[in-house]
């Protein structure tokens, strides 16, 4: 095979990644899954969202725009000390990870950007080379949660999904292959 597609199961991706040397890709419905079920736990917190490994990759990120529970209480503590900086994780009322009408216009931007392909032209009829679906699918995937004020649902996507090391496990473009799901 040339390519398998897996579950977000680790151990296996690990396991495949050692033995075989062939392309293995998250599988569409798993990838949903794991999203849908993730914006369903309305008090969830993401993983921890390093803003400034993010803003490295791409510039225009506002580091500023991070999840609620990892906000700095700055007005305690002098800025020279960026290691003295407290987390705060209270969190307010009527907090919710992603608010409902949020979560079927998430999916659908993450379905479009799971099927993007460089062989596989656009929707102005235009072909992109892999880094450019990235890069195209991240700053669709930061303004749509930047615009609304999500900074959980950016944390998580980010995180767990359109950090690199994450997309070239889930999205097609990252194979020059077109597998047929």
């Amino acid at each position: 095979p040339i390519q398998t597609l897996l579950d977000k199961d680790l151990t296996k991706i690990n396991a495949f990644i050692a033995t075989l040397s062939i392309k293995h890709q998250l599988c569409f419905w798993h990838c949903l899954r794991a999203i849908k079920i993730c914006l369903a736990i309305l008090g969830r917190h993401p993983a921890f969202y390093n803003a400034d490994d993010a803003f490295q990759e791409y510039n225009w990120i506002d580091r500023t725009f991070v999840p609620i529970n990892q906000i700095c209480n700055r007005a305690q503590f002098d800025d020279t000390n960026d290691l003295e900086k407290e987390t705060v994780f209270a969190t307010p009322s009527g907090y919710s990870f992603c608010p409902a009408p949020h979560r079927s216009q998430a999916l659908h931007i993450f379905t479009k950007h799971f099927c993007k392909h460089p062989l596989l032209p656009g929707c102005d009829d235009r072909y992109c080379v892999a880094k450019e679906i990235h890069d195209d699918a991240v700053h669709e995937m930061y303004m749509f949660c930047y615009q609304r004020g999500l900074r959980e649902l950016w944390g998580y996507m980010w995180t767990l999904w359109y950090y690199l090391k994450k997309w070239q496990l889930w999205a097609r473009s990252t194979s020059p292959y077109l597998c047929r799901l």
